[in-house]
């Protein structure tokens, strides 16, 4: 009797270690798995945001933005009208990016009697400006685009080309930075584009040297 008495004994004991050495492994169900890594994955993405690529863009001063652009300017004594983008990267005082810009054939000449042909051009390349002053949401830029372009003077009624040619193109401007928002910052520029390397019947490369008056809206992330 006292024999089975400790056998009962021990096996008590033997099952109360057993149930301490389960609950200490701590065996999640498949639910609490899937659960658990959900909450892993976005502690990862947080530290990768905060010390990997993101943080070490904020710790550069680093952002960037895109943009749509409309353009006005001139050729001889008729206004030309532009529409572009682009987009760009800002550190410290300087921003550098790319555009494209695209004009409507809005200036027409009787080349070939009787047919009128209307002169397209478009030009493309990088920028850079630069920060004067900012006070509050507002920044004074110097501002610089060089690049490359095509104009063609085509056909008015069947858009038929009848001659194209390249050129290079630099524009000096002062430009204006104003913040709307968070994301947001409207961009106004008053500069002087000058053509060269144009040669194309009925005008000549300088006529495109012109006053151009630009906005653009960039959209973006601002690091301030």
């Amino acid at each position: 009797m006292r024999q089975f008495t400790l056998l009962a004994v021990l096996a008590l004991i033997t099952s109360g270690i057993h149930a301490q050495d389960v609950d200490s492994l701590n065996i999640e169900s498949p639910a609490e798995q899937v659960f658990s890594l959900d909450n892993q994955s976005e502690i990862v993405g947080d530290t990768l945001e905060k010390k990997g690529f993101f943080g070490l863009m904020k710790k550069l001063g680093v952002s960037g933005y895109i943009f749509p652009l409309a353009e006005i300017s001139a050729i001889e004594e008729s206004s030309s009208f532009a529409f572009g983008g682009g987009a760009a990267v800002m550190f410290t005082k300087f921003q550098v990016g790319g555009f494209v810009q695209i004009y409507d054939g809005t200036f027409s000449r009787r080349i070939i009697f009787p047919n009128f042909f209307s002169l397209d051009y478009s030009y493309g390349g990088g920028f850079l400006n630069y920060q004067v002053v900012k006070v509050g949401g507002t920044a004074l830029l110097f501002e610089g685009q060089f690049g490359v372009g095509e104009a063609a003077w085509s056909h008015d009624e069947t858009d038929e080309v009848l001659e194209t040619d390249h050129f290079i193109i630099i524009n000096p401007r002062i430009g204006m930075d104003m913040r709307l928002s968070k994301l947001t910052t409207l961009n106004i520029s008053l500069g002087y584009r000058i053509v060269q390397g144009l040669e194309i019947q009925e005008i000549k490369g300088s006529a495109l040297n012109s006053l151009t008056l630009s906005g653009a809206l960039k959209i973006g992330w601002f690091k301030r």
